[in-house]
């Protein structure tokens, strides 16, 4: 059923660079973190990165809605029992860009992220691993020449990563090459 809804999800975005008035690549680096709701340990976070599709539909004059499928690596160490746990995403922007001028915006929305990997290496896991985590993201975008970006952006968590993990957190940025 995983594979199904990620090959559905991978075919629409694929198809929709068709309809796109921007398409482009991304990649970067994010910081995230989250804090043990039992307080038996504590969850420190490693560098993450990003790299997939992004696309850009304009809506009206200065607003643009931004999509993609973006593949994130989360890392985590569990200071309280050793374990570090990698986890792998497919992400799913859903996001309203308001364009001040043609190198400056803000964007606000939705991520919904698909877990499509995890290792942990002791081989204990954390119980309830959450297979769909939601997230709230916030950011500002610059454009250069037309064709090279940069985004910088915060995420919260709307639920939990974890039964054990609370407050998720991330602050990255990003690369984009729009190709047109």
């Amino acid at each position: 059923m995983f594979k199904i809804i990620v090959s559905v999800l991978a075919g629409l975005t694929i198809s929709g660079t068709a309809l796109a008035q921007e398409f482009g690549f991304t990649g970067g680096f994010h910081n995230s973190s989250a804090s043990e709701k039992n307080g038996s340990g504590s969850i420190s976070s490693e560098i993450g990165y990003k790299l997939g599709l992004a696309l850009k539909f304009p809506m009206v004059d200065q607003l643009n809605f931004k999509t993609g499928l973006i593949y994130s690596y989360r890392p985590f160490e569990y200071s309280g029992t050793s374990v570090k746990a990698k986890f792998a995403y497919l992400d799913i922007p859903v996001l309203v860009e308001y364009k001040f001028n043609d190198m400056v915006g803000v964007f606000g929305g939705l991520v919904m992220g698909i877990k499509v990997s995890d290792k942990i290496s002791t081989g204990a896991t954390p119980t309830g691993m959450e297979d769909i985590i939601p997230l709230a993201q916030v950011g500002v975008s610059f454009l250069f020449d037309d064709l090279y970006g940069f985004d910088i952006y915060a995420e919260r968590g709307l639920g939990d990563i974890y039964d054990g993990a609370k407050d998720y957190t991330s602050f990255g940025a990003n690369f984009v090459f729009w190709t047109y």
